[in-house]
């Protein structure tokens, strides 16, 4: 019988999906409109790359009422064919960090599109989602900083300041977005870790409430420690 790409894309989440990853979300207290399979990120990005990249089917899984089909969509986009009102509207459709974060990861920052849609999504506040929208903007930040070929520490520096003025007053998850893209830009940019080690100081903990999972924050001021350094701390 003939399987469109799409019923192929959809049985290959049905045949992923773990009933326990349902679990993790009733526990982490994660509500959304989209119907929920329990496909892990780890396996949906196999059948990603099984599927192979694909703009046209990309799109028909993010127009399904499934979160998992919106996931999949991230690891099939072309970011090369994808504009910028697709990215715009795209990202105030993000109901949950997962889907933001690989959004982020395998569209946002591998297009140089995102470079002016940053700000507007950091400053969201008006979206539905608006707290994922401007998680999605510090993530994509981090993801630029830790993989771009083509900016440099320039194009960053003007977000430090932010980070440090901004962090402990937003809402819960934009904060563990901005703490990692904190240590992204400090750990990528030598001209700019010293800044970033002492942003991190004057921050001091960072709390997230990641419900009753066991999942903490990375503590920047211990990320953002240099190799020479630690070494030096334990010799001594």
């Amino acid at each position: 019988m003939y399987m469109s790409r799409l019923d192929m894309a959809l049985e290959g989440l049905l045949n992923i999906s773990d009933p326990h990853a349902k679990a993790v979300w009733t526990r982490m207290g994660i509500q959304s409109a989209d119907a929920y399979w329990g496909a892990p990120k780890t396996k949906a990005r196999e059948l990603g790359k099984r599927l192979k990249k694909d703009h046209t089917l990309a799109l028909q899984l993010w127009a399904q009422p499934i979160h998992d089909a919106k996931l999949l969509s991230c690891f099939l986009e072309e970011p090369k064919k994808i504009t910028a009102l697709q990215m715009l509207t795209q990202s105030h459709e993000i109901p949950f960090h997962d889907i933001g974060d690989t959004y982020a990861e395998c569209v946002a920052a591998t297009s140089p599109l995102s470079y002016d849609l940053l700000d507007g999504w950091m400053n969201e506040r008006e979206a539905p989602f608006a707290q994922q929208v401007r998680r999605l903007g510090w993530t994509t930040l981090y993801f630029l900083a830790k993989r771009s070929e083509t900016l440099d520490h320039t194009f960053f520096e003007p977000y430090i300041p932010i980070i440090a003025e901004m962090l402990h007053s937003e809402e819960n998850w934009v904060r563990e977005s901005m703490n990692n893209a904190l240590i992204g830009i400090g750990k990528r940019y030598p001209e700019l870790h010293s800044q970033c080690v002492e942003v991190a100081h004057s921050l001091g903990d960072v709390v997230i409430d990641y419900g009753t999972t066991s999942c903490k924050i990375v503590d920047a001021r211990v990320a953002l420690i240099k190799k020479s350094e630690m070494a030096e701390a334990i010799q001594a």
